[in-house]
């Protein structure tokens, strides 16, 4: 009786090493090719790309504040 061995054909990568690996690939990812998949539809681009306009947004309204409007030296009464 013969044991038969083991296959010499590789095993496939697993989901997570998968998704570990597109996840560095798109991390490697400069703006313009972001936005080129995003003009061609992909939805992780455009999610990407949405995120990014809204950082963007939300950082250009936030005012700009010094020392004295950082409540630095503001005297509170606790007890009022």
């Amino acid at each position: 009786m013969e044991i038969s061995k083991a296959s010499s054909v590789p095993a496939s990568p697993s989901p997570q090493a998968t998704a570990a690996q597109k996840a560095q690939q798109e991390a490697k990812e400069t703006p313009a090719q972001t936005a080129k998949e995003a003009s061609q539809g992909d939805a992780q681009a455009r999610r990407l790309l949405a995120r990014e306009d809204a950082q963007k947004a939300n950082t250009a309204e936030a005012p700009k504040s010094d020392a004295k409007d950082a409540g630095v030296g503001v005297n509170v009464d606790v007890n009022a």
